[in-house]
């Protein structure tokens, strides 16, 4: 329950930073000038990066505009790891 409400989260605050990121910035000479997109992808972490599985989440800059995060593009990567599993509890 906690890694799906952490994993929901984060997804609604990189969708809010993205759909920010879509806005047109003006400068003093109302001129308008184009904003990159920022963007997320997710992938399954590695036994090396967490040992009961779980999530590399990818955020960076859309710096060629094609709506891909590219390996390049990736400027922080965070781990969303599972916890071990619990003692089993009595029966009753």
């Amino acid at each position: 329950m906690r890694r799906s409400l952490a994993l929901l989260l984060i997804a609604l605050l990189m969708t809010s930073t993205t759909l920010a990121g879509c806005l047109e910035a003006s400068d003093d000479n109302n001129q308008t000038s184009e904003v990159q997109t920022t963007l997320v992808s997710l992938e399954v972490a590695s036994t090396s990066d967490c040992a009961n599985g779980g999530t590399l989440i990818h955020s960076g800059l859309d710096a060629d505009g094609d709506g891909i995060l590219s390996t390049s593009e990736i400027t922080f990567t965070q781990a969303v790891c599972n916890g071990a599993d619990g003692a089993d509890g009595s029966n009753g």
